[in-house]
């Protein structure tokens, strides 16, 4: 955990400046794109229109990984959290890297889901753990679908693959080793909440992340 914590602690301190280093150039080239464009170019409009799409582009996902990687001490402390909208932050940061490996991501998120009572950093962990585990044993294709429900006074969030993990199949759940199923082991317990996971050849893995509303705010 500390190991953990000190790669994101470092990991946040260079985020900023290696923002700066990546605005001031596109600053620039929107800049001179539009000089361009406004000094009579033959240059067809269209072309820069693209360069300041792909410009924002950029710009949406550095805002995504500065909101995400901000705000740290906040983000530590016990309070009503938003399910959909920490899926949606950690879903925008990772879904570039997902298609680059040809793996698609999927998001069914339930509206108005009551707020669960944690730690927001808790929530990035568990995601981060999750995705980890899948993304290390999954062949060059496939797809994830993360769903989120409320019933039962409980909030769930699910994600089925469409790959089989052989690791995570019922048999074989009590003698995984993998540091990422321990984490979430503990995490969702200190959550009183519950974790269910399987996995076969003909529906692929699920792994489901049960958060009780009611619960013991002493731990």
């Amino acid at each position: 955990k500390l190991a953990n914590d000190y790669k994101l602690s470092a990991i946040g301190e260079l985020t900023s400046g290696i923002v700066e280093e990546i605005l001031s150039p596109l600053q620039v080239i929107s800049s001179t794109t539009e000089l361009i464009r406004s000094d009579d170019s033959q240059v067809d409009g269209e072309v820069f229109d693209t360069i300041n799409t792909q410009v924002k582009k950029v710009k949406k996902i550095i805002n995504n990984l500065l909101k995400f990687a901000g705000n740290n001490d906040v983000k530590s402390k016990v309070q009503p959290c938003n399910i959909n909208e920490l899926i949606n932050e950690f879903y925008m940061l990772t879904v570039s890297s997902l298609s680059n490996d040809k793996y698609e991501c999927i998001t069914d998120l339930e509206e108005n889901l009551p707020p669960v009572i944690t730690r927001p950093n808790y929530i990035y962990q568990l995601l981060t753990n999750i995705f980890s585990m899948i993304r290390s044993q999954k062949g060059n294709e496939g797809g994830i679908l993360i769903q989120t429900k409320y019933r039962d006074e409980k909030v769930e969030i699910k994600f089925l693959t469409t790959d089989c993990e052989e690791d995570l199949k019922q048999e074989n759940l009590r003698n995984n080793k993998d540091i990422n199923l321990k984490i979430i082991n503990n995490i969702m317990a200190s959550h009183e909440g519950e974790l269910f996971i399987d996995s076969n050849d003909t529906n692929g893995t699920i792994i489901n992340l049960s958060f009780p509303i009611k619960r013991n705010l002493g731990k």
